[in-house]
């Protein structure tokens, strides 16, 4: 299911350019005859792309080439490279603009074609190619009054596309046009939506909030500033910062209420409190907004699309419930409303689907916790049948391996069916993270017996083998996870010297994710259990330390970043009463830590212990 953004297309926003840019320039005497002939196959060629024939439209079009070239010929061919955009046809549409700008470079209508030239190669992932169209529409049309409008637009298809830098590049290079006017203002501000969107997406939320700020500041009475918080009040969204997201949202309505954003602003707002209560584990009261939502928007168009995404919310955060009955539940309720309320819409016909899907992973999650290995090899079959030419058959074959993988026993079995995965959906996401997958059970069987001396080679013969980085962090944060929870076991059966092998190496690996791959979801966690690790088992105090600290300032706002803070005014006071730091030294540093949890976490489980031990130490 396409993640539908409140934005226009920027895709879309071209086209309309275009076309409306086109339409306005045809003038001029021109042939009666020729005139008629590149109409007439023009309107073939849009007739047959309108209805689904390419073969037919890649036969028309061979006719249009074959016309005698002039100017008129390549505004038509221009025009007929919008229309395969129109249907995506992203190769044919690059190819036609390229053969426009290599016969009449001097066209009015050439820049436009450069244009499409840069955003075809970043729409197919051409990215010198793009860079190179890029520095072409900025040397060979700097006299061209709309210059700055095509690469404002190339920023904006950058931007939208998460290619940050880039897209920054292009939109200071707008914004320093002395001829840009509009578009350099608006550049101006897209060069402060980049830099959000960018700190969004590494997880530094508390940063992304105070750029937004300024965002505000400087360009609160632009007239696009309504659509930029439209798009990132999204961003936040889709990276599960709710609280961010709402906030946005309500700015958005209560200081743009005649923008054409508000509207939409509004179910957004009431989507993400929904999806807020969920991630906080209250199930009840995310229900009831729920239902609120549907009584406040039931004739909003957009209302069985963030119906629908709640459900998956709630499938995401229950994922790891442990009870497998229950586990889905709550975006069963929610799929099944969806279905009573929407159910001719796609979104309906899509969580019918969900909910059969969720049916078939209760039950055989289940059944692999306490059935026969015959009876999950049954559902999965049924599960099989049910679901055959679906493309979500991959993701959940694929999640039957992992949670094969729960059970140290059957990482056979799991193994298996990543390779089956890998076999039938070779070019699928679930293919490529089942590659990893399968290297890191190895590494875990590695654990498990015990051969430690390996795991650090084969971590690394694993990242050489594969580019996913944000996947490669979160395995090698649970590789971490797994050797401190066999260390725990190994220090409570009195074994220390195995334990603390164990613990080394469990830093070791979160380490090497929170270093190589900070981008991973799971980095914030590696870096915090380092430090865990190294006071409460190691003994190693000023790493702790500095781990801790680490925490704060790289992901402030982290779930256990209060605990991050208390614990490293322990460790200050364990240096202290090794005599690793004088008394003198060491007291200030200590306050300074327990003040920033009465400051900063009020609210948390260590407020009123810090307090206390301020008050013992003096302040």
């Amino acid at each position: 299911m396409a993640k539908k953004m409140i934005l226009v297309s920027p895709v879309l926003v071209c086209a309309a350019v275009i076309t409306a840019l086109v339409l306005s320039g045809v003038g001029g005497a021109r042939a009666e005859a020729t005139a008629a002939e590149l109409e007439q196959a023009k309107a073939k060629i849009v007739s047959l792309l309108e209805a689904g024939d390419m073969a037919g439209a890649d036969a028309a079009l061979d006719e249009l080439l074959a016309l005698a070239d002039s100017e008129q010929k390549g505004r038509a061919v221009h025009e007929v490279a919008g229309e395969y955009k129109k249907v995506e046809d992203f190769d044919k549409t690059l190819w036609l603009s390229q053969y426009v700008v290599d016969r009449w470079p001097g066209a009015d209508y050439a820049v436009w074609c450069e244009m499409e030239v840069a955003l075809c190669n970043i729409e197919l992932g051409n990215n010198t190619a793009a860079q190179s169209a890029v520095d072409k529409l900025s040397a060979d049309y700097a006299s061209d009054a709309n210059q700055p409008w095509t690469l404002y637009l190339v920023g904006q298809r950058y931007d939208y596309g998460r290619m940050y830098d880039e897209a920054r590049g292009v939109y200071e290079q707008v914004a320093a046009l002395p001829t840009a006017g509009q578009w350099g203002q608006k550049a101006q501000l897209g060069a402060a939506r980049v830099e959000i969107a960018s700190l969004i997406d590494s997880g530094s939320w508390s940063l992304a909030v105070q750029e937004l700020d300024l965002m505000l500041a400087d360009f609160a009475d632009r007239p696009d500033i309504a659509q930029s918080l439209a798009w990132l009040g999204e961003r936040f969204g889709w990276a599960r910062r709710y609280g961010e997201a709402k906030d946005v949202f309500d700015i958005l309505i209560r200081d743009y209420p005649d923008s054409s954003f508000a509207q939409a602003a509004q179910l957004w707002s009431a989507r993400m409190n929904a999806c807020g209560l969920i991630n906080q584990g209250k199930d009840e009261d995310a229900l009831a907004a729920v239902d609120k939502l549907i009584e406040d928007f039931g004739s909003d168009a957009g209302l069985a699309e963030a119906v629908y995404w709640i459900g998956k919310e709630y499938e995401w955060k229950r994922g790891t419930v442990e009870d497998r009955t229950t586990r889905y539940e709550a975006p069963d309720s929610v799929y099944e409303r969806l279905i009573q309320e929407f159910g001719e819409t796609s979104f309906g016909q899509d969580a019918e689907w969900d909910k059969k899907r969720l049916e078939h992973r209760t039950q055989i999650f289940t059944l692999m916790k306490d059935g026969e290995p015959n009876e999950v090899e049954a559902a999965i079959a049924a599960m099989e049948a049910d679901l055959a030419g679906r493309a979500e058959l991959a993701s959940e074959l694929y999640w039957v391996g992992r949670e094969y993988e729960e059970y140290p026993d059957k990482y056979g079995e799991a193994k298996a069916m990543f390779h089956r995965v890998i076999t039938e959906y070779g070019e699928s996401i679930e293919a490529r993270q089942a590659r990893v997958d399968i290297g890191r059970i190895d590494v875990q069987n590695m654990v498990l017996t015990q051969k430690l001396d390996s795991i650090t080679p084969a971590l690394e013969s694993l990242e050489a083998a594969f580019d996913d980085k944000e996947y490669l962090g979160d395995t090698l944060t649970r590789v971490g996870t797994q050797l401190y929870e066999l260390g725990e076991q190994f220090e409570l059966r009195g074994e220390y010297d195995v334990a603390e092998r164990y613990m080394r190496k469990a830093v070791e690996a979160w380490r090497g994710s929170v270093e190589r791959y900070p981008e991973s979801s799971l980095a914030a966690g590696a870096c915090y259990f380092s430090a865990v690790c190294c006071r409460r088992y190691l003994g190693e105090y000023e790493k702790a330390i500095s781990y801790y600290e680490e925490v704060l300032e790289r992901w402030p706002d982290y779930e256990y970043a209060w605990h991050a803070q208390y614990s490293i005014g322990d460790c200050y006071e364990a240096l202290m009463d090794v005599g690793a730091i004088a008394e003198s030294e060491v007291l200030p540093r200590m306050r300074a830590a327990y003040r920033g949890v009465v400051e900063k976490y009020p609210d948390c489980r260590k407020a009123k212990g810090a307090a206390l031990r301020l008050r013992e130490l003096g302040y």
